[in-house]
């Protein structure tokens, strides 16, 4: 695909055209709930896993061994101010500042597990445990590469390029390469989903509850990549080790600090009450007062508690509350039916506001 765009312009034409498709692409699954990710996740997990691991397999066998990069060792700068033990630490920084932003937005889907245990596995299989293993393969595969082809491809996109032109375009070398670049497409289309755009969605329904939910703030949040022109980020190198700097320098030091504090000094024990902004936050309060404001729901509209805790909370569960059994747009909402098998007492407008959130989610 011949470039047509300038050579100032931090993209050549084909790039450009792989952003447009992999938005469009995507931006389909932002109906989908964020509960209702579990089988697109697997699916896009295993075919990205087994792709990798073939692909290191692969490699491996072609080269028949690891080239020298594998036993290369430490290469220091004879100039560099730096000793091995502070370059390990800025590379632990970097490292946390990497998943810094995915830690931030952990509470945005904690919320769904179904207990403690289950998401503290999934974090540290995540966090820990892949982690070293993808950077293990793509060790391994980029010292095969080197023995391959005579130079380094930190980058799969490079080491994928760098295939099918060593195959000549062979139908086995444009099989091998896109399988494995679809996988990787897939996982990271996923990966911006649930990460970037469905957080971004959160947050925002979060700020203006009234006039945003979750799905349309997601899609605000991904229409917002146009604005912040993700080919800016990755061809220009300087702009890219400022981003991620922007990560490590601020993120990953307010989560150690922040681990201390809760951990060690308090020893997990937080007192709630912050006297001075309790004392204003009630004066402002008191002198412009929130209607409504010492009322809840009194039933669990969006299965948000157990059914102990909503016991607890004085609020109907889910699997108990009214059934909305026919909304339609011609009637009138008298006709709004509402069935409850325990005594509910609801007005005509708190039925009129289950429709409409019912509709809203449809």
């Amino acid at each position: 695909m011949p470039n047509t765009f300038s050579p100032n312009f931090p993209a050549t034409t084909d790039q450009f055209v792989g952003f447009v498709v992999f938005w469009f692409i995507s931006t389909p699954f932002l109906w989908l709930r964020p509960e209702k990710f579990k089988i697109p996740f697997l699916i896009v997990c295993l075919w990205c896993g087994i792709g990798m691991l073939a692909w290191m397999i692969w490699a491996v066998t072609t080269a028949k061994g690891v080239g020298p990069l594998w036993d290369a060792g430490e290469n220091i700068p004879s100039g560099s101010a730096w000793g091995t033990s502070w370059l390990i630490m800025a590379g632990i920084n970097q490292t946390l500042g990497g998943i810094a932003a995915g830690i931030t937005n952990g509470s945005d889907f904690s919320r769904y597990s179904r207990g403690r245990t289950p998401y503290m596995v999934g974090t540290i299989t995540s966090c820990v445990i892949t982690s070293v293993i993808v950077s293990l393969v793509g060790l391994v595969t980029t010292a095969s590469g080197q023995k391959l082809y005579g130079e380094i491809y930190w980058n799969p996109p490079d080491l994928l390029m760098r295939m099918m032109d060593n195959g000549n375009g062979s139908s086995k070398a444009r099989a091998g390469v896109f399988f494995l670049a679809a996988g990787f497409a897939f996982t990271a289309m996923f990966e911006n989903i649930c990460g970037n755009a469905v957080s971004g969605g959160i947050d925002l329904a979060g700020l203006f509850p009234r006039y945003i939910n979750i799905r349309r703030g997601a899609i605000i949040t991904f229409v917002a990549a146009w604005v912040v022109q993700p080919w800016q980020l990755i061809n220009r190198a300087t702009t890219f080790i400022a981003v991620l700097s922007s990560f490590s320098v601020f993120l990953a030091p307010i989560i150690g600090i922040m681990a201390c504090d809760y951990f060690l000094l308090r020893k997990r024990r937080i007192r709630l009450r912050f006297f001075i902004s309790a004392f204003v936050f009630y004066v402002l309060n008191k002198i412009l007062p929130v209607l409504d404001m010492d009322q809840i729901d009194p039933i669990d509209l969006y299965g948000t508690f157990t059914e102990a805790e909503a016991k607890r909370a004085g609020v109907v569960p889910l699997d108990d509350s009214p059934i909305l059994r026919g909304v339609s747009g011609g009637r009138s909402t008298e006709h709004v039916v509402i069935h409850a098998e325990k005594d509910v007492l609801a007005t005509p407008q708190y039925c009129i506001n289950i429709a409409q959130r019912a509709i809203e989610d449809l």
